[in-house]
């Protein structure tokens, strides 16, 4: 076992003389090993050891007794250790993260606080590593997430990434390592717990060397994603021009290698890493032209054969109240006629720039208002049978981001009326019985 991670150290280049590493010490097996082996390997190397422990406040009396356990561990074994409590339950709550999802993103807030400049040492294995791969196969991962869990990231390493869960166990038995059981291990109401205790060995029966297939499928996986990481750089710095990225340069590049540069060009740029779904509509109007907006405020556009990363300003809000007569509006004139169905009026447009809608007057309800467009809001355009955000109407429409705030709504207190360019809500809409109606002609300045 010491060989074997010693071999991984200097495989990954993990860990160099003088360096202080920061074993994530949880009290289980693996943990428990891992702290063992760096321990006696420390000397040899030339680096320092400690640890910490975080209690996640989950699960009661146990995570106490493991808290105690650690304390007592380090203390016995001269191991300075430091240790937090984290309500993760109360904190889940209030963020809407599941528990899984928060209690690992405070993990490693709480580490990265103990470990300063140093590293931090996590027990993950090579049966965690398949474990891994087969949750982000389920979710639909590419090759990078089909990876799995990654020896060295930044400044967290795995020493006993390469070691199968039995050697662990049997390393623990055979140096009389004392170790605490986490019972929720065994609780399959937890993914990975599931893949765990009922998948693997179901592919145990099949293939009874699945750890040491698995590690040269990793081998072979990462050898490939790094091919691609390298032919994606070098076609990064070939798409770089003046205002951004030069389209001609990306479309006459693979699919492959083209989604792998805009996840890079996006994560340079913005230090967002894109979905698949953006990636893919980035892809579409490097084709065609046209803006994506990946977050509030930032923005992916392609004009005149470049991508770049426009910063639109943002139109004010605004509203005014609608009076019969004419109105007149930022960007809108807009006249306003009450009829009833005996009135002769004219239909016809003046010219190409307006645009007519008729209501219902009966069916309003409060004060109209004249605006543009408000975070949230919802709309029925008639005859399509359900209601939809806004967002989403501009988003099927193709409006570019900086269009929107440039619309005309309007509203009368509890519902849209009609939005420019859409039409009246179908709650408005003329029917063979509207007595009297409104007729709005829109004409943009």
């Amino acid at each position: 076992m010491i060989c074997k991670v010693r071999h991984t150290i200097e495989k990954y280049g993990m860990i160099k003389k003088g360096d202080n590493i920061l074993v994530a010490l949880s009290g289980g097996a693996d943990s428990m090993c891992l702290l063992d082996v760096l321990l006696k390997l420390k000397n040899e190397m030339g680096f320092y050891v400690c640890a910490a422990h975080i209690n996640h406040g989950i699960r009661g009396a146990e995570a106490d007794r493991d808290e105690l356990f650690v304390k007592e561990y380090c203390n016995s074994h001269s191991v300075k250790l430091g240790f937090k409590k984290v309500d993760v339950p109360l904190i889940s709550a209030q963020t809407g993260e599941g528990l899984e999802e928060c209690g690992r993103r405070l993990r490693y807030t709480v580490l990265k606080e103990f470990a300063g400049d140093g590293f931090i040492a996590t027990a993950h294995n090579l049966n965690d590593r398949i474990e891994t791969f087969f949750f982000n196969f389920a979710r639909g991962a590419g090759l990078n997430g089909l990876c799995s869990i990654p020896p060295v990231r930044g400044n967290i390493i795995r020493p006993l990434i390469d070691c199968s869960r039995i050697e662990i166990e049997q390393y623990c038995s055979d140096n009389s390592i004392p170790f605490v059981t986490d019972s929720t291990n065994f609780d399959t109401e937890y993914s990975r717990n599931r893949i765990r205790h009922n998948i693997l060995p179901q592919l145990k029966l099949i293939n009874d060397s699945l750890e040491q297939s698995a590690d040269k499928c990793f081998t072979l996986l990462n050898d490939d994603k790094d091919y691609l990481d390298l032919q994606s750089n070098e076609l990064y710095q070939k798409a770089l021009c003046e205002n951004g990225f030069c389209v001609d340069v990306l479309n006459n590049a693979h699919p492959a290698i083209k989604n792998r540069v805009i996840s890079l060009i996006i994560k340079n740029k913005t230090d967002i890493i894109p979905d698949f779904s953006t990636v893919l509509k980035i892809s579409e109007i490097i084709k065609n032209e046209g803006v994506v907006q990946i977050s509030s405020g930032i923005n992916v556009r392609v004009r005149k054969g470049v991508l770049d990363f426009p910063v639109f300003k943002k139109t004010d809000k605004w509203k005014k109240e609608c009076k019969n007569g004419f109105n007149y509006l930022p960007g809108f004139t807009v006249e306003v006629l009450s009829f009833n169905k005996n009135d002769t009026i004219n239909s016809k447009l003046n010219n190409r720039n307006e645009l007519i809608y008729d209501i219902d007057s009966k069916k309003i309800s409060g004060n109209l208002m004249f605006r543009n467009r408000c975070d949230g809001d919802v709309y029925r355009p008639v005859g399509r049978n359900c209601s939809k955000t806004l967002k989403k109407l501009f988003n099927e429409k193709g409006i570019p981001p900086e269009k929107r705030d440039e619309i005309l709504i309007c509203n009368d207190g509890s519902r849209i009326v009609f939005v420019e360019g859409f039409g009246v809500d179908e709650y408005f809409s003329v029917t063979g019985s509207t007595e009297t109606f409104l007729r709005f002609i829109i004409r943009r300045n």
